[in-house]
This record gives C-alpha cells, structure tokens and sequence, in this order.
C-alpha cells in the first residue's frame, strides 16, 4: 500500500512538473500559440501600412510629464498622429507626423519624426526638436538602430510583439502560467496569463480558438503601470490576418493617461509594389 501510494505521489509530481515546463491545455500550448503569433509577424514582411493614432493625454498624465504641474491645462488633450511604416527586409522607414506639445496645449503645427534603417545606416530627422535649433542638426546618422528610437508598429499597436517577447523568455523556474479555455457570447477563447512575481509583472492574454490565435485583448502590469490592448480587429490580405483597429489605453497608480485608438487606411503587401524610393 506504502509503495502503491509513492507511486501515485510520483506521478502527481511528474504531471505537475511537465505542466509548470510547457505550460499547456488539452488542447493548446505556448509553443502554438508562439509560432502562430510569429508566422503573424514575419508573413507581414514586406509590408507598407499608413494609419492614425487618435491619441489622447489626460490632464493627470500632462501634469506628469512636467516640472511644474500647476501650469498645466485642467482639460485632456486629444490630437492625431499620422504613422507610416515600410519595411523590406531588414530595410525599413518609419515616420510619424503630430503637433509640438507643451504644458498639456498643442503650441505648433504637425512636424514629421523621420527614421529610416537601410542595414547599415540609421539617419533620423527628429522634427519636434531640431526643426528650429540651429545648435543641432537636421539629420543624425547612427550605425546603431537598437540606440535610435522606439517605433510603434501595427503589431506592437495589437499586442503581437508583447506576446512573442514574452513567450520566447518564458522561463518555468521564475514565472508562473495558465492556459485554459474560456467560451462566452462571442465563441470560444483561449486565455492565456504568465506571471512574473520577481519582476512584478503579469500579461493576461485573450485570444481566438483557431489556428491563427488572433489577439482581442491583452493586459500587461509591470509595477504600478497598467496597459490594456483591446477592440482588436482583423483584415485577412493574401492569407495573411493584419491588425487594421484598435485601442491602446496606459494607467499609472490607478489613474488613466493616455489612449490611443488606432485605424490603419492604407496597406500593401506585396513588395513589387512597394517604392524602393521609401
């Protein structure tokens, strides 16, 4: 009986541990959900895609961006910020075009950042800065695109890249996971959660039960931060699912900051088609 009882233990134990490693349902596990997230990403290259960021500062968050709160302007401060993003290859532009803020007002007129990566060279125009200063000039030039800047992709905009970067770091000794399968009004779901109690931070992922695992909602709290990804849609070009819409929102110790709603209106995917003039 003593023996048959260890074994049963043994067992238990094996499950669990097998479990805690991958990570996986009956049905579903990290490594698919990964790879359907990766095909996502790497099947939309070459693409060129323009869309608007509807963006959207509170009157919380413009006191925090500067030294003296008390000049800021007690109302929220909504503009638009036209994005542009090809790229071929390793060869890419990315260029955004939004108003000169200051203490919580729009003080100028649109100004274009510029940046463009041709696998050797980085050259940006940041035109929120260097417009109107002659200490500066108008393009820098680096050979390091990882130290330039932070470009926001229709991608990073549907949680994708969140996703794959969590899940190629997923480390079973420091994080805990759980995935299971949830059905509501809308169908069936896959949600997805990995906790990392020693960094402070957890992504709750809600995504669609097929083989394409698209993304309708993503949670990431890392500390006092909050950002929620929501109201994800779809549009399948060349068999290949591309987020067109959504929404961005970022809460710092409770209290709403920012939002973004996202709309693309124009993409192509076909390289042939895409200017090597950009």
């Amino acid at each position: 009986m003593k023996n048959h009882t260890v074994k049963i233990i043994g067992v238990f134990f094996t499950l669990f541990f097998f479990h805690s490693i991958f990570c996986y349902s009956d049905e579903v596990n990290l490594e698919e959900i990964k790879k359907a997230v990766e095909k996502r990403i790497e099947a939309a290259n070459p693409i060129y895609v323009k869309y608007t960021n509807k963006t959207t500062y509170t009157v919380d968050y413009n006191k925090y961006l500067v030294d003296n709160p008390q000049d800021v302007s007690n109302e929220n401060i909504t503009f638009d910020v036209i994005m542009e993003w090809a790229q071929k290859g390793d060869k890419l532009r990315f260029s955004s075009i939004s108003p000169e803020l200051f203490n919580g007002r729009i003080v100028e007129q649109p100004k274009e950042n510029l940046f463009v990566f041709d696998e050797n060279l980085v050259v940006i125009n940041n035109g929120s800065f260097y417009f109107d200063d002659e200490q500066h000039p108008f393009y820098k030039i680096s050979y390091d695109k990882k130290n330039t800047k932070v470009h926001l992709n229709i991608f990073d905009l549907s949680g994708d890249t969140i996703v794959r970067r969590v899940l190629s770091s997923f480390n079973s000794q420091k994080q805990s996971c759980k995935i299971e399968k949830r059905s509501d009004t809308n169908g069936s779901n896959i949600f997805l959660n990995i906790n990392d109690s020693g960094r402070s931070e957890k992504v709750s992922v809600w995504l669609t039960d097929d083989q394409d695992h698209l993304i309708k909602k993503l949670e990431f709290i890392s500390g006092s931060s909050k950002d929620i990804l929501e109201d994800i849609t779809y549009k399948v070009i060349n068999d290949i699912p591309v987020p067109i819409s959504g929404k961005y929102t970022r809460f710092l110790n409770g209290k709403l900051f920012e939002e973004r709603i996202f709309n693309v209106s124009f993409i192509e995917l076909k390289g042939n088609k895409i200017p090597n003039s950009l």
